[in-house]
């Protein structure tokens, strides 16, 4: 079974597809050209999610889950494209460094309040 079906069955494919691409963006946006998917991993694993390595790739490699701004995948890295005036081909994921530094601070405060929401969430079930 491929990574993205297994996610997919587990139901938290649109919030894990949010993060994995969040996570991505932001690294894009620091001008970031290859994410360790070790690093990935971890961040992932981090915020909630159980992957692995092996399932991040399985799924970065799925042909109905690619992302445009994705170059190459491999076990340890994952290529990001970088687009410039020169590019034939401009796309909607072109480099725009004051809306990827709000898109990296959005990102960092979404993982710091879906933080806060599980913290508030337990304490409500503890007590």
């Amino acid at each position: 079974m491929r990574g993205w079906e297994i996610l997919k069955e587990s139901g938290n494919e649109s919030e894990f597809e949010s993060d994995l691409i969040d996570l991505l963006i932001a690294a894009k946006a620091n001008h970031i050209s290859e994410v360790s998917v070790d690093d990935l991993v971890d961040q992932l694993n981090g915020m909630g999610h159980s992957v692995t390595a092996d399932s991040l790739v399985a799924t970065l490699d799925d042909p109905d889950q690619q992302l445009e701004f994705i170059d190459v995948v491999t076990l340890n890295t994952i290529t990001l494209k970088s687009h410039s005036v020169d590019d034939k081909q401009v796309n909607d994921y072109e480099d725009k460094q004051v809306d990827a530094k709000k898109l990296a601070s959005k990102t960092a405060m979404k993982g710091v309040k879906q933080k806060q929401d599980r913290t508030k969430q337990a304490a409500k079930e503890i007590g």
